[in-house]
């Protein structure tokens, strides 16, 4: 862990990160997420998690993965400088695999971080100093189109995907997202509100994606994502991350 932030901040705690900037949990921010939740092998999925956590059993062999694309702007009130983020992102939940029951990756927002690669150095910090998210500065690229979005993300100059996705219809609504990351060895659950436009497109098509040349894109490949998902998501909301909480025995 970075010597920005030597403990792990709760909600009202001011924490100043490596790269000069001060922020305090719950952290508000603006942003446009657009996603796609595909079928994975449950087996490769599950090597991707750290201990204490199982992938969501989406079939009898299959579990979910979500690629997912992001703008974040006006974040911390104007802390940090607007930043582009991409999320590689597994369905699970806390227990052991075989006590995880079936249910619909359509409607569970409920996600382990594997993989976040985002545009600023001020953001890497941001997202590991704070909740330990697996953050590394990259170079990705965003083209919007009519009702769709356009996503390439490059990884120390090798292209890691590019990813494009129609956009379902949105609504005025609030909800919650629960990711989860792993800060100094500690298994921490993250809960944002989210409050304004968010639509989602169950079992669908409307999207393509092409793995590249980086190491990480080898991983992927593993996991024999489908070209069919479960579902299709965007919003343009304001996100309201509040501060990690420790998992017992995470």
């Amino acid at each position: 862990m970075s010597e920005g932030v030597t403990r792990l901040p709760t909600d009202g705690d001011a924490v100043t990160l490596s790269t000069g900037q001060t922020l305090e949990p719950p952290v508000s921010m603006d942003s446009s997420i657009t996603a796609v939740v595909l079928p994975a092998d449950r087996r490769a999925a599950a090597e991707l998690l750290p201990d204490g956590l199982s992938p969501i059993r989406a079939g009898r062999a299959t579990a979910a993965v979500w690629l997912l694309s992001a703008t974040h702007r006006n974040v911390g009130g104007g802390a940090l400088d607007d930043y582009h983020e991409f999320a590689v992102m597994v369905s699970a939940t806390p227990g052991a695999p075989d006590g995880v029951p079936y249910v619909s990756p359509a409607l569970r927002t409920e996600t382990y971080v594997w993989s976040m690669p985002v545009t600023t150095e001020p953001a890497r910090a941001f997202g590991e100093e704070i909740w330990g998210y697996p953050k590394v500065v990259a170079d990705i690229s965003i083209e919007e189109g009519p009702g769709r979005r356009r996503t390439t993300v490059t990884v120390d100059g090798d292209r890691l995907l590019t990813v494009a996705i129609r956009k379902p219809p949105t609504v005025s609504r609030s909800d919650t997202l629960t990711t989860y990351a792993v800060r100094d060895g500690q298994l921490l659950r993250v809960r944002a509100d989210v409050t304004g436009k968010l639509g989602v497109w169950p079992y669908t098509t409307g999207l393509s994606y092409s793995l590249g040349e980086h190491p990480r894109a080898a991983t992927l490949r593993d996991l024999d994502l489908g070209d069919r998902a479960f579902a299709r998501f965007h919003s343009d909301a304001r996100l309201r991350f509040r501060a990690g909480q420790p998992i017992d025995g995470g």
